[in-house]
């Protein structure tokens, strides 16, 4: 029985010894595939914002809309400074409402991939390529090769894109910046095209071929350079697409200082463009067919050009400034957008009036022969416990062509005041709102309530 016994106790010994084993070699298991779950979803970083707007016009204007908007940036650490990028654009809804823009009894479709004539609903891919970034020391090399957004003072960082390859180059306190571009795309260019329309090389309209598909095939040349110092920033950038633009140029200096607790800014800027003698643009789309614009690119402009001087002041959570604008040559359209990197005061008539002739870009309201436009402006806030409130004023006047609407255009002398505020729910969540109040040559109120996520 003695024996018996014995036997017993080593055969579960043995038995109970293995399913131990079993378990702690299944949890092992468990713990290193999470681990490197946990390590691959480390490697992923996520840039970008959504939000949601509501926008009335009153008065002299009218119409209000709803728009939403999303941009997710995604990159991926494969190996060791080398990058994989993916992004997606989503938008629906205008920005800027005219007097035939209703939300109440409107329709917002479903599917954001089903573009319209006015170009408002998109969805698509915003960004796709690689990287790789070289460290030496306090110096670096990044290169970045595919589908990926304008990063410069001549346009919208956000929304504007090109398909090619750039480099930035750190070298001690300078930054260099090079970019061959062989399609690209500013959302001020796809507005304007799509306004006028698009026409086939035997000049006959293009009634299906919708802004959503427009892309510039004109190669595009960028070269830029910062530098900076203990007082001293510095920028400049030139631009070229061959057989549109010859160049497209902004520079930029600012002498900063701080004395204690007040921090003050001196900043000069400068740009300049100059349309090409004989310009053409290659459009995509229409199933490889010859596509041109409506535009008569030979009536714009050929030489353009604004100066840009403001005044900068900080004490705590007051921020204020002031400055004056003026162009030169024969019209003020100057950038790939409406505003791209000028430092500016208003809040509204930069860029929510149409999406078509307004603003500094290149085909806009400046474009036109003769245009001239000179600014007077000041900003003012204060900011604490996750807020901020102020007022902007600025005096628009000149030979201007400012529109109301895309066919109401007329040189226009106005002041802008508005006064605005912004609630930092979360540190990532963000309530603002701003009126604009328009006085002389026209009378309107414009309203912007927005709630924006970033990530």
């Amino acid at each position: 029985m003695t024996k018996v016994l014995r036997v017993v106790l080593i055969c579960s010994s043995i038995i109970l010894g293995a399913s131990l084993d079993n378990e702690i070699k299944s949890t092992t298991e468990e713990i290193k595939k999470e681990s490197k779950e946990g390590a691959f979803f480390k490697r992923f970083n996520f840039s970008g914002f959504g939000y949601i707007s509501y926008f009335r016009n009153d008065l002299d204007l009218a119409g209000q809309s709803m728009q939403y908007r999303l941009k997710l940036d995604s990159s991926y650490d494969i190996y060791d400074g080398y990058l994989a990028h993916l992004g997606i654009f989503f938008s629906q809804g205008s920005s800027t409402p005219n007097a035939n823009s209703y939300i109440y009894g409107g329709v917002h479709g479903s599917r954001g991939g089903v573009s319209n004539v006015g170009f408002s609903d998109r969805f698509g891919i915003g960004v796709f390529g690689a990287s790789k970034t070289f460290n030496f020391s306090k110096n670096g090399l990044e290169i970045k090769a595919g589908r990926f957004n304008l990063d410069t003072p001549l346009n919208n960082n956000k929304v504007d894109l090109y398909s090619g390859i750039e480099a930035k180059i750190k070298y001690k306190n300078m930054q260099y910046f090079l970019l061959y571009s062989f399609s690209y795309m500013a959302d001020h260019l796809a507005y304007g095209l799509n306004a006028r329309g698009l026409f086939d090389s035997k000049n006959q309209k293009l009634e299906a071929q919708h802004a959503a598909s427009i892309g510039i095939g004109n190669p595009l040349f960028m070269a830029g350079l910062k530098y900076k110092a203990k007082y001293i920033d510095s920028m400049f950038y030139i631009a070229n697409s061959v057989n549109f633009f010859d160049v497209i140029a902004f520079g930029q200096t600012s002498f900063k200082q701080d004395i204690g607790d007040f921090n003050y800014s001196l900043n000069a800027q400068i740009a300049y463009a100059k349309i090409s003698n004989s310009p053409s643009l290659k459009l995509g789309g229409d199933g490889g067919k010859q596509i041109s614009s409506a535009i008569n690119l030979k009536s714009l402009a050929q030489n353009r050009g604004v100066y840009n001087l403001n005044m900068h002041l900080g004490y705590r959570g007051f921020k204020g400034k002031i400055g004056v604008l003026g162009s030169f040559a024969d019209g003020y359209g100057v950038l790939l957008n409406s505003v791209g990197g000028l430092d500016l005061a208003g809040r509204m008539w930069q860029n929510n009036f149409t999406s078509t002739y307004e603003g500094f870009g290149i085909l806009g309201s400046g474009g036109y022969k003769n245009s001239n436009i000179f600014l007077a402006y000041m900003s003012a806030g204060f900011g604490a416990l996750g807020m901020f409130g102020g007022m902007d004023i600025v005096f628009i006047g000149g030979d201007n062509f400012f529109p109301l609407s895309t066919s109401n255009l007329a040189n226009r002398d106005f002041i802008e005041l508005t006064p605005h505020f912004k609630y930092n729910i979360t540190k990532q969540l963000e309530f603002s709102l701003s009126s604009s109040f328009y006085f002389l040559d026209f009378m309107g109120i414009k309203t912007r309530v927005q709630l924006q996520y970033k990530f």
